[in-house]
């Protein structure tokens, strides 16, 4: 019975440990965020910077200028991604 007790310290100990170390490598999410630079939008889509470029000078996607820098809406880049998801067999001609 003893050797349960010193399990269950051992156990506690080992939880405690691991949730400090689990503590130290996550960061605090801040508030959301919305606008997106032009590096941090190609990373969202997963493309490149020269990709998103070209969707913003073809007008597939609003920027705001702010310090006359490009920013990207976070929304306006879902709104992208849902107006070009479809199903595969549902587009087939």
């Amino acid at each position: 019975m003893a050797e349960l007790g010193m399990l269950d310290q051992y156990f506690e100990e080992v939880a405690a440990r691991l949730e400090r170390r689990l503590e130290q490598h996550i960061t605090p999410s801040g508030p959301a965020k919305r606008l997106f630079t032009v590096p941090e939008a190609a990373a969202y889509l997963g493309r490149t910077e020269n990709a998103v470029k070209l969707l913003i000078y073809r007008g597939k996607v609003p920027v705001t200028r702010i310090d006359s820098k490009w920013q990207i809406d976070k929304k306006a880049l879902d709104k992208l991604i849902d107006e070009c998801t479809y199903f595969e067999s549902e587009h087939r001609t």
